[in-house]
């Protein structure tokens, strides 16, 4: 069975996945490129004016775009079972905050990706034992590669977009795992 790793990462209204909403979503397929995006609409959401001003979501518009949480799920899960039968999500922090946020608001999706996920965390960190060098140092090196190719594949999109992060994870876990596919070629 092969293994297929989704770049995964949400845009929320708060770190507390008790009481924050996700507002979008990315998704991005490590071995084929295919992406997926959401944007999810609310009715009377509770906001950490913060959140907004990392992620940069015009809350406002996602009510007249988005989509309710059930038809986002049952979208996501279609295009999930598309990629694979065994999928791992991988992301910064993606077990520890992202699947969270999905268990109680995107179940069907949710039960899609199998118990373990790939954390870029800690690739990093087993990098850095490997190359007796720090954590922030091989950061260093990994990330600002990571940006610039995905500002070179998606240019019209910014740090903190979902889709964007989803690419600068999935550019990252190849440097970490010297994995390069087809459709990261840049031209």
């Amino acid at each position: 069975m092969l293994t297929t790793y989704i770049g995964f990462d949400i845009e929320t209204t708060s770190t507390d996945p008790n009481k924050g909403e996700i507002l979008t979503l990315g998704a991005v397929n490590f071995q084929t490129g295919a992406e997926k995006y959401l944007e999810f609409r609310h009715q009377g959401l509770w906001i950490v004016p913060q959140a907004i001003e990392v992620n940069k979501i015009d809350v406002a518009s996602l009510h007249r775009t988005g989509v309710p949480y059930d038809e986002g799920d049952s979208e996501l899960l279609a295009w999930l079972n598309e990629q694979s039968s065994l999928i791992k999500a991988l992301g910064l922090n993606v077990g520890s905050f992202d699947i969270p946020y999905l268990k109680g608001r995107l179940p069907l999706s949710y039960k899609r990706f199998g118990y373990r996920f790939v954390d870029i965390n800690s690739l990093l960190e087993a990098r850095a034992l490997v190359e007796g060098k720090s954590f922030d140092l091989v950061s260093r090196l990994v990330f600002p590669q990571a940006d610039e190719w995905a500002k070179a594949k998606k240019p019209e999109l910014h740090k903190h977009h979902a889709l964007y992060d989803c690419y600068t994870a999935c550019y990252a876990f190849a440097l970490l795992t010297d994995r390069e596919q087809e459709w990261m070629a840049l031209g």
